[in-house]
């Protein structure tokens, strides 16, 4: 089964074309844990300031990183040099079951 089968399979209507999303794995059988991430661009805003977060940059780049104003920075504090096209929320870790 391809890896857009499983994830079909699993989440049948939670994902669309116009979403970028990454799905990791971990454990076996029934209690496997999956996470995604929703790619929001940066030109719909919705996200606070100072908030880490990863961020889509140029050449397929991803990086952790925050928002300041109008600046974007990596998680160093070191700005970035350009304004990522996409912003997602960072994954939980894949043992935390919480709601």
């Amino acid at each position: 089964m391809s890896q857009d089968q499983a994830t079909k399979q699993h989440f049948p209507s939670a994902l669309t074309l116009d979403q970028v999303y990454m799905m990791t794995s971990t454990g076996s059988g029934d209690k496997d844990h999956y996470t995604i991430a929703y790619w929001t661009p940066v030109a719909e805003g919705g996200l606070d300031d100072e908030i880490t977060v990863l961020m889509a940059l140029d050449e397929n780049e991803v990086a952790e990183g925050y928002r300041l104003d109008d600046q974007w920075f990596y998680s160093s504090n070191k700005p970035t040099e350009q304004i990522p096209s996409h912003w997602a929320d960072l994954p939980r870790h894949p043992m935390d079951t919480a709601p």
